[in-house]
């Protein structure tokens, strides 16, 4: 295999051939006997497993066509019997049984998936009067007189204990949220679904009616969507754009953000007619919210030039406002917050870009605190009714979704909903987004560059492209097989998944000097509290990993070209601290003279960087210690999209409207323009051939976001 090759995609052993199934149930699959009525499997050392009806029933359906392909669409028409079930309910119940069943996605022994079909049964099949009572017939037993009333006091005091668990605010209590929520998830079903984009959904307080913003033709309008009315109706006035709608407490007023030319105001319409509250910058994080008693509300606010947006509140009645929190620079932006259900706290996001967190803050003022340690992209949150816990749109467990986050201990647990956004919640009524984005690679050659050329396309988002050392292949990153994974294509060929273990995800790939192997930073599938990132080597000829001994905080990692060194970039909060070691032994680390750096690039003679809060692009040499600041325009919106090579620096300028890939010539301090079709998406978007002839931009495609709903039934 030549360096630039990529491996082989590891295959599993081939299935038995399909077979007709006998009627009736079958009795074993693999080392497991079924007692389907009872929904239970008997494993081979005795144990009895209890498993959901659901997962019997798909068991079953699967057992049905042995060694056969069974397409997803029909394992969601037959086992859910035709109900509104998205592919992620499908996904996450094939995890589900596999883990029950002790199998292995990567190494299957039972289910095997078929990427773009569905999956099969891989496992031998007995078919015959099913399993009964767990290891046989049970014995009828004689039992003293004294154990039955043993037996019943026993009966009575877990009774009691029961009754004790569901008084409101006990731990059944908050255990029932959890569940339900999960179950709800399973049976949502749209709201709305027109050709504009409907985002950012808010129910009433009786849970009846739903506010959202519709965009279409480049207008958001304020609809009100209401069952008891023939069709939505809007509310917006003619030449305003609504966003961030809120009903009052009451349910008789709407507090709104909107945009008319120039102005941003936020306004209160009433029965009585529309009342302006005060002014809001159009640069701010949109979202606002209302305290339960209806007095204020909370928004994004820059209290300082050139910092992050901070947490403000502010009086509906007189518009004052008292600034809540006030983060730095390396902080990122404070946004998406939401009053508690007791009105005394408000849970918000900080960070920037991927790095998001869930935090907490006195709403009477205070420090505010971070809610356990996970951290990603994240989209919206609600307040669980009993206050206990939150609701959150993130992609904390591989992919954006709907997630529990507990603020007891700050764990969280993925709920369902994949591609969800912008949760509300109120009493037993669940809303959100679902918002379907697609982003692709294209290539841009120099003598053509109005003409992009798709490269590897896919339905789902792809970034991070990478271009080998001698430009003949490229990695990029893509969640099109589920989770963010490393691909690599030589020319024009296939593009191949890397066999890395599905237990991480894997982002920030660069190539080794001599195009042999991969760098990349991997994290946990799901995350806990240490929530280690680690930088990995991946060796192509074999798909070997070997994770280096530079720490557990890792944001980037990359190989000097003369392959003499590793560089690191050692997250710090949502920052870094640059250091280097020599290639051959990375525990001899040197640290670099520069300050704490958003993202950092090397070519062969230069390591470049930005910094929070400034503008420009600064460029060192390799040690760090002579460095330049070039004033080229990057800002918080396109600060992933640019790339440094031998000579030049490459980076997106210009507004929304009409932005432009320009080229700063390091020598002549020149710039030119090269191409009006740029990277749009979260991460790294550009990569520049080694030749400086063509380039690679990731762009997003026109979204799809529709409304989901769903009822939410708590036990009693």
């Amino acid at each position: 295999m030549s360096p630039t090759q990529p491996p082989t995609q590891l295959t599993s052993a081939a299935p038995p051939a399909p077979a007709e199934s006998p009627s009736g149930e079958p009795r074993k699959v693999g080392d497991f006997a079924l007692n389907v009525a009872a929904n239970e499997l008997l494993a081979a050392g005795g144990k009895v497993v209890r498993i959901e009806p659901r997962l019997m029933s798909l068991l079953v359906r699967l057992a049905r066509a042995p060694g056969a392909v069974v397409p997803r669409e029909t394992l969601i028409d037959e086992v859910w019997s035709r109900r509104m079930v998205n592919d992620e309910v499908l996904s996450r119940a094939i995890a589900d049984l596999r883990q029950v069943l002790g199998d292995d996605s990567r190494t299957p022994r039972y289910i095997e998936t078929i990427p773009k079909s569905g999956y099969r049964l891989i496992a031998a099949v007995e078919w015959g009067a099913s399993t009964t009572a767990h290891a046989g017939v049970r014995r009828r037993s004689h039992w003293p007189v004294w154990m039955a009333i043993g037996l019943a006091t026993l009966m009575v005091a877990v009774a009691a204990w029961i009754v004790t668990l569901k008084q409101p605010g006990s731990k059944r209590d908050a255990l029932d949220w959890e569940t339900s929520l999960e179950a709800a998830l399973r049976e949502a079903k749209p709201l709305t679904a027109s050709l504009g984009l409907e985002i950012g959904p808010r129910l009433s307080p009786d849970g009846k009616r739903v506010l959202y913003s519709l965009i279409e033709n480049g207008r958001a309008q304020l609809v009100l969507h209401d069952s008891t009315l023939p069709a939505p109706r809007v509310l917006s006035e003619p030449g305003e754009d609504v966003t961030s709608a809120v009903f009052m407490p009451d349910g008789a007023g709407v507090i709104y953000r909107s945009l008319a030319g120039t102005a941003c105001k936020l306004r209160h319409r009433s029965a009585e007619g529309i009342r302006e509250i005060g002014p809001c910058a159009r640069n701010e994080p949109s979202r606002i919210d209302i305290s339960p008693d209806g007095k204020q509300l909370v928004r994004s606010r820059v209290h300082r030039e050139s910092f992050p947006a901070g947490l403000a509140i502010q009086s509906i009645d007189s518009g004052d406002i008292r600034q809540l929190t006030t983060p730095s620079t390396g902080d990122g932006e404070d946004t998406l917050a939401r009053f508690s259900p007791d009105g005394a706290q408000i849970a918000f996001v900080r960070g920037n870009s991927s790095a998001r967190s869930v935090w907490l803050v006195p709403v009477a003022g205070g420090e505010a605190r971070k809610v356990g340690a996970l951290s990603g992209l994240t989209y919206g949150l609600a307040w669980v009714p009993d206050g206990k816990a939150l609701l959150v749109a993130a992609d904390w467990f591989g992919f954006r979704a709907l997630n529990w986050l507990s603020l007891k201990d700050g764990s969280g647990r993925l709920l369902g909903a994949r591609g969800a956004r912008a949760p509300d919640l109120v009493a037993g009524r669940l809303v959100y987004e679902n918002a379907q984005f697609q982003a692709n690679l294209f290539r841009i050659r120099g003598n053509d560059p109005a003409t992009p050329t798709p490269l590897h396309p896919s339905t789902r988002y792809t970034s991070q492209p990478a271009y080998s050392p001698d430009g003949a292949s490229i990695a990029f990153v893509s969640n099109r097989e589920g989770m963010e994974a490393i691909y690599v294509a030589s020319g024009d060929g296939a593009a191949l998944k890397l066999p890395l273990p599905d237990s991480h995800r894997y982002m920030r790939p660069t190539w080794s000097a001599d195009g042999k192997a991969i760098y990349a930073i991997r994290m946990p599938a799901a995350g806990d509290k240490s929530a280690p990132q680690q930088a990995v080597r991946i060796t192509l000829a074999d798909g070997a990993v070997a994770v280096l001994p530079v720490g557990d905080t890792v944001s980037f990692a990359s190989e000097s070209r003369d392959g003499r060194w590793l560089y690191v970039g050692e997250r710090e909060e949502r920052q870094m601290r640059l250091w280097r070691a020599p290639l051959a032994a990375p525990t001899r680390q040197e640290r670099l003279p520069t300050p704490l750096v958003s993202d950092v690039q090397l070519s062969a003679s230069h390591l470049a960087y930005t910094q929070s809060g400034l503008s420009g692009i600064t460029v060192c040499t390799l040690d760090g210690r002579t460095c330049e600041l070039r004033r080229v325009p990057t800002g918080a919106s396109h600060d992933d999209h640019w790339s440094v090579t031998e000579g030049a620096l490459y980076f997106v300028d210009g507004p929304p409207a009409a932005r432009r890939l320009k080229r700063h010539d390091l020598k002549r301090d020149a710039v030119s323009t090269l191409s009006a079709v740029v990277p749009s998406t979260l991460g790294g978007g550009l990569a520049v051939h080694p030749a400086g002839n063509e380039f690679i931009v990731a762009r997003e495609e026109p979204p799809a976001i529709d409304l989901m709903t769903a009822t939410v039934t708590t036990k009693p």
